[in-house]
């Protein structure tokens, strides 16, 4: 039942960037090609649609090159939204780590606060 730390992801892909974001544009190439890309929502199905194509319907080489740039453009901007949140963090809670405590509970203080509970709990 371990779970990792919120720094400890922060730390993965803050030290793997170029990685993630090269993974990133390999994903939205391989569903761009066949129309699965819609930034924000990738999803691949197997179901089968009956085509109803025209000349209107036909994608352009510049309109796709277009639509290229604003995803990576989309990608740049969700990473970035990463690195604020994660500098937010690392300035309200500087070094802590999430799961210790401000100061240290004398062992009276916790029985008190466990009778406390069972008082509470026989209540209910």
């Amino acid at each position: 039942m371990q779970e990792p730390d919120f720094r400890t992801i922060s730390d993965f892909r803050k030290d793997r960037i170029k990685d993630i974001k090269k993974l990133f544009n390999q994903v939205l190439e391989i569903c761009y090609n066949p129309g699965m890309v819609q930034c924000g929502k990738i999803s691949i199905d197997g179901t089968k649609i009956e085509a109803n194509s025209g000349r209107n319907k036909i994608t352009f080489r510049k309109k796709l090159e277009k639509s290229k740039a604003r995803y990576e453009d989309k990608i740049e901007q969700i990473l970035k939204e990463a690195e604020d949140i994660d500098a937010e963090e690392d300035r309200l809670y500087g070094d802590k780590n999430g799961y210790s405590l401000d100061r240290e509970y004398t062992s009276d203080e916790i029985k008190e606060a466990m009778k406390k509970v069972q008082r509470e709990k026989e209540k209910l």
